[in-house]
């Protein structure tokens, strides 16, 4: 699903896509920007830094039973921030399951927090 937000508001775009293919449990989230990153480095600084950024950048490179997941598809890492997480596990490992759920709920949080704070 997307969550597109009116253009008043700053804050990212909230992109998210779960799903269960061939055995494996996969969700990719995103916070798309509004604005060019190269541009605007305040930006930057705000939505695409900070302790929750380098705690899904370190995520992704734990490696073990979750793992990394990259789309097939160009268009959609053409697109991609430097917030996109894209994770995957064996859908039957109950516990890997679950910490997937738990990234999905803290990547949704953190964009839900930002929504909520946004000047108008």
């Amino acid at each position: 699903f997307n969550v597109w937000l009116s253009p008043r508001v700053p804050a990212p775009h909230l992109t998210v896509y779960v799903g269960v293919r061939n055995g494996h449990a996969t969700f990719m989230a995103d916070h798309l920007p509004r604005v060019d990153l190269a541009l605007y480095p305040d930006y930057v600084e705000r939505y695409y830094c900070g302790e929750r950024a380098s705690s899904w950048s370190a995520l992704q490179k734990s490696g073990g039973v979750i793992r990394t997941f990259l789309s097939g598809d160009a268009k959609v890492r053409a697109v991609q921030s430097p917030n996109a997480i894209g994770l995957s596990c064996s859908a039957d490992d109950a516990e890997s399951v679950r910490r997937l759920v738990e990234e999905l709920h803290a990547h949704c949080g953190v964009w839900l927090s930002w929504a909520l704070s946004a000047e108008l």
